[in-house]
């Protein structure tokens, strides 16, 4: 379940970056049709994945309540985003296609780490942990080697500010 709400804040953040771009420029109208339009989908999600089989649902409980989450937040940026990009003039599909994929790159390290990454000697939860930690650290050497295609920062340069500012 930790593994799978990891990907929230990254859904509420582009949320939040679209509501801004709306208001800003008084689309207010569309952003709450869009609201209004798609909560009735978050209602169902839910019911789809926690109500009991026999009442068709997956009876997923918490990983079920996180599912919803996780695909109700993202269905609708990619709506609103739908909306933005018509307004500027954009390609949809292109900034989609963009965004599924880093998710699903995404999702593919965490599930490597979270299920290949096996110690012995540590029980389930410093697995989990250690997992997890592997996680961020892989992300965070993509965004730097990324970042240094943008900021022209190296992993040396980072190397030795950093053992300057120890050294003082």
């Amino acid at each position: 379940v930790l593994h799978v709400m990891s990907f929230y804040p990254v859904a509420q953040t582009l949320w939040q970056i679209n509501g801004s771009y709306f208001y800003s420029t008084k689309r207010v109208g569309t952003y709450s049709n869009i609201g209004i339009v798609t909560s009735p989908i978050s209602f169902l999600l839910i019911w789809v994945f926690i109500a009991p089989k026999d009442l068709f649902g997956l009876n997923l409980g918490a990983l079920g309540l996180a599912l919803t989450y996780i695909l109700y937040t993202f269905s609708v940026v990619l709506i609103q985003q739908y909306y933005i990009s018509k307004y500027v003039g954009l390609s949809w599909k292109t900034l989609a296609g963009f965004q599924i994929t880093v998710l699903a790159f995404l999702f593919s390290i965490n599930h490597v780490t979270q299920i290949y990454v096996t110690i012995g000697f540590l029980p389930q939860f410093g697995q989990k942990l250690f997992s997890s930690l592997l996680f961020v650290v892989i992300v965070f050497l993509l965004v730097i080697k990324r970042s240094n295609f943008f900021l022209n920062i190296s992993l040396m340069g980072i190397k030795k500010i950093l053992k300057n500012r120890i050294l003082k």
